[in-house]
């Protein structure tokens, strides 16, 4: 029985592009695997165009095997471009050093994928970027994991000097391949199966100046990001919701009025952008909790009241229901099936 997974998180379009050019460099045919994805091609030349991200999760998964290269992720940096990531790339490169080159990357990060939360935590030895996984998602296929990571230190020795090394890497997932394809292209230290995707640098790599800094041309590439970030942001009003209902649940069932409140918008608004998409707020409500039982019941030290409580149910008997409802089986049921699979 395999976990309930959501398409509402997108990457952009010309990222599609890069995973393909590394493809046909293994001479795999492009148009074969668009169609096996299911993703249209128009996607890839229209510059505001966004893929679904179980789309690119079977687009990685086609790409591994059919290739045979487990460690096919991170190739892609020869495939990469300044401009393959829309203006965040020039803006990236017209940074006035490493630290506000990385803080740029982690504010304008969902114009590449909103797929993790990217984010930045200091340490003594440095400043470390950080890919997590959003609480209560799944964890994206590994391949991609490769991927943004190796793009992040290419970009890093983009801006600054080829001869640019971090202090240490580490992955949540196993190594997909050899470790040396990894030690070979991070030149650093590479850890696995940790609680965080991270790249540490050092103190006196993010500090100093970089040749190419231009605040002209990063303010202007920077009010083209934030353009394209607002369009995309009124666009996927449904995302939000689900990541608001999956921090409100646990106070209580939430309201359609409770939810456009914390979202900063009156009920009215909130209809008319669900409505705009096609999208009915019981129905998010509903597929957010069955997302998060789902999880849930895959965690032995809750109980299944517990689990009920976590998903704003006033009493197990309701919650109950709902999940014979989802999946055919009572919760009991369903994680002894788990375990007799695990």
């Amino acid at each position: 029985m395999k976990p309930v997974c959501h398409a509402n998180s997108t990457n952009i379009g010309s990222w599609a592009t890069v995973i393909l050019r590394t493809c046909a460099s293994h001479g795999l045919n492009k148009k074969r695997l668009l169609v096996d994805a299911g993703i249209d091609d128009k996607c890839l030349s229209d510059p505001d165009g966004r893929i679904g991200i179980e789309k690119m999760g079977r687009l990685w998964e086609l790409a591994v095997e059919r290739s045979g290269d487990p460690c096919l992720g991170l190739g892609v940096v020869k495939y990469l471009h300044p401009i393959t990531f829309h203006a965040l790339g020039p803006a990236l490169l017209a940074s006035r050093n490493l630290q506000e080159a990385l803080e740029r990357l982690c504010r304008d990060y969902p114009i590449i994928s909103d797929e993790v939360e990217v984010r930045i935590a200091w340490l003594d030895e440095g400043m470390t970027l950080c890919f997590t996984p959003f609480p209560g998602c799944p964890l994206p296929v590994g391949p991609s994991v490769d991927a943004f990571m190796a793009v992040a230190i290419s970009y890093a020795r983009m801006l600054d000097d080829a001869s640019l090394n971090p202090v240490k890497v580490e992955f949540m997932h196993e190594p997909a391949g050899e470790l040396k394809r990894y030690t070979d292209l991070f030149r650093a230290p590479v850890y696995f199966a940790k609680p965080d995707n991270l790249i540490l640098f050092s103190n006196h790599d993010v500090h100093r100046t970089l040749p190419t800094a231009n605040a002209e041309i990063a303010r202007q590439n920077d009010k083209i990001v934030m353009n394209y970030l607002a369009r995309y942001k009124k666009a996927r009003i449904d995302q939000q919701v689900r990541r608001k209902l999956i921090e409100l649940l646990p106070l209580g069932e939430p309201s359609m009025e409770i939810t456009a409140k914390s979202l900063g918008m009156s009920r009215r608004s909130l209809h008319r952008y669900l409505q705009n998409q096609g999208a009915a707020f019981r129905d998010i409500l509903d597929d957010t909790r069955k997302h998060l039982a789902d999880l849930y019941i895959r965690q032995p030290h809750l109980s299944v009241t517990e689990v009920a409580f976590k998903l704003g149910y006033s009493d197990s008997s309701n919650f109950s229901r709902a999940f014979r409802r989802w999946f055919n089986m009572s919760p009991i049921t369903y994680r002894k099936d788990l375990r007799a699979t695990n």
